[in-house]
């Protein structure tokens, strides 16, 4: 049993790391947590399941478009959304609760259309799982875990060695200085919000590829990601990847000894019990608010 939870945390923590990042790469930039990005979650997983099973594309098609499809649902609602309520010099609380209602409106749109039932994206037919140690995984598991640690390893690179990174570091740290010195702040926010979109969108796909999702689904992950954010600390990509995967494995180790209606406790337990002990987080830099 201890093995086979251990499995089945490290792959619900690969399926929301993406998502998590993307949380985490507005917040930087923005100074706020985009409930909309739950938006581009959900919205990726059921735009793929039209392309597969209603245009009859191959998986491997069908999810490069839905990730394109989050990617430019979040870069759309930071154009004409986010950034004219910066022009008006509104505070972050307003953008904030603007994205909440970008969420209300698609998640009710998409239920609408879709109605409330569940879908999936498999890889194939339901098989056993690859045995590891005591325990088995599947290979959509897999597929979860290596693409994770891809988006992992491809952002701290992209963080660290390019341009990019360090414009993007650089409008986090002070929006307003980074204009100063040349950096069209504007369009690299655009950037953030497409790759922060991309990464929801596929970790919406990566969940859909191993449980059923439903359209309300994103608002629970959004707030599982936002927490991770928080004990990861500022500015970590890997302590926002160890944090979800803390609240993976205390979600999975709590359903062993507790029953399930407890397992979204866990998460907010975690949460309350970083915000007394460490505030600061994994990373060991606490988060700040962010000049905009």
């Amino acid at each position: 049993m201890f093995w086979q939870l251990s499995l089945n945390a490290i792959a619900g923590a690969s399926a929301v790391i993406p998502l998590t990042i993307g949380c985490a790469i507005v917040y930087w930039i923005n100074g706020f947590f985009d409930f909309a990005l739950g938006a581009s979650f959900i919205g990726s997983v059921y735009c793929s399941w039209v392309l597969k099973n209603g245009c009859g594309l191959s998986l491997g098609a069908a999810i490069p478009l839905g990730v394109g499809v989050g990617a430019l649902f979040a870069l759309l609602t930071e154009a004409w959304a986010y950034r004219p309520l910066r022009n008006k010099r509104s505070s972050t609380l307003f953008a904030m609760l603007a994205s909440l209602g970008i969420y209300i409106v698609v998640q009710n749109f998409i239920s609408l259309l879709f109605g409330d039932s569940t879908k999936s994206l498999r890889l194939g037919p339901v098989q056993a799982g690859i045995r590891i140690l005591g325990g088995r995984i599947t290979k959509a598991q897999v597929l979860c875990v290596v693409g994770s640690l891809c988006v992992i390893g491809g952002l701290i690179l992209l963080q660290a060695l390019t341009r990019a990174g360090k414009v993007l570091r650089a409008i986090a740290n002070d929006a307003t200085l980074a204009i100063i010195v040349g950096i069209t702040a504007d369009k690299w926010k655009l950037i953030a919000h497409a790759l922060a979109g991309g990464l929801a969108g596929l970790s919406g796909i990566f969940m859909a590829m191993n449980v059923d999702v439903s359209p309300t689904l994103g608002m629970g992950a959004f707030l599982a990601a936002t927490v991770a954010v928080v004990i990861g600390g500022f500015g970590s990509i890997p302590g926002v990847a160890l944090g979800a995967a803390l609240i993976a494995f205390a979600n999975q180790f709590g359903v062993w000894k507790l029953s399930t209606q407890w397992q979204g406790c866990a998460t907010f337990i975690i949460l309350l019990a970083f915000m007394i002990l460490r505030p600061q987080g994994f990373s060991g830099r606490p988060i700040g608010k962010v000049a905009v």
